[in-house]
């Protein structure tokens, strides 16, 4: 008789993509971050800001891999894989507008990239959840596990709850 699969067989997969897009959307923040304050006149910030991007498109690069863990062995939705793989041409994008200073479009990118990243780290601690597929041995549900069977109504209780219909119906006729 085999032991019904323990629930944190997987359970690294879920962590290991929030925590990625969780360490991305921080490097996206502190990008929007060094922008503001580049703006201020600190042109030292914007050496920081290149330093970043570097960066927050590494943590990308974590953040697809955890998604494709999600997908496979995880047996989770693709999306996330995909998304995060739009987000690194974006990214890219948004890197080659910065170099030669495009700043009506980096802006606006920029914003598109947080938004994105937010909902997508959002839906990895509130919308991601580890459910059973049928055809996954690791997930599926054991011949042992108990199901809440029908609920067999009390003779008793079935009576009472007719007469009381009974008496109602008898009430409403007086």
């Amino acid at each position: 008789m085999n032991s019904p699969p323990a629930p944190t067989k997987r359970r690294w997969i879920i962590w290991s993509i929030r925590l990625a897009s969780t360490a991305h959307l921080a490097g996206v923040l502190g990008q929007a971050a060094l922008a503001g304050l580049f703006v201020t006149g600190d042109a030292n910030l914007l050496h920081w800001h290149e330093v970043n991007s570097i960066n927050v498109r590494g943590l990308l690069l974590l953040q697809i891999v955890a998604a494709v863990l999600v997908r496979r062995p995880g047996r989770g939705p693709v999306w996330p894989a995909w998304l995060s793989g739009l987000l690194l041409v974006v990214e890219e994008m948004q890197a080659g507008l910065g170099y030669v200073r495009m700043l009506a479009l980096h802006i606006p990118l920029g914003v598109v990239v947080f938004g994105v990243s937010a909902a997508l780290t959002a839906w990895t601690w509130w919308g991601l959840r580890r459910t059973p597929r049928e055809d996954d041995p690791q997930t599926a549900p054991h011949e042992d596990d108990q199901k809440t069977a029908p609920r067999e109504e009390n003779p008793q209780t079935a009576s009472r709850a007719e007469t009381r219909r009974k008496a109602s119906r008898e009430g409403t006729r007086s």
